[in-house]
């Protein structure tokens, strides 16, 4: 249990430098997103939803790595972690 916290904690930390374009790790989310949610943008509808389907897996991964107590939960939260990564290396 200590050592699924410390997991999720580490990787809601990461998530939060990611989201925040704190560090320059995948730049090309972070440029995109700041395209996408300018309000002065004429930004599709489709590339909003990807983006909010991004933010929800990396908060379901979070939520199954820390708070699950079942073996196949955990797994999916990984395996939705993994899913979040890959698609901020889409953007790279």
């Amino acid at each position: 249990m200590i050592l699924r916290l410390i997991l999720g904690g580490t990787l809601a930390f990461i998530y939060l430098l990611i989201f925040t374009n704190k560090v320059n790790w995948f730049s090309g989310f972070n440029e995109a997103q700041k395209v996408i949610f300018n309000p002065d943008s004429f930004a599709v509808s489709k590339a909003q939803t990807g983006f909010i389907i991004i933010y929800l897996t990396a908060l379901f991964s979070l939520y199954f790595i820390t708070f699950s107590q079942e073996t196949i939960r955990i797994i999916i939260g990984v395996f939705l972690c993994l899913y979040t990564f890959m698609a901020f290396l889409a953007f790279s």
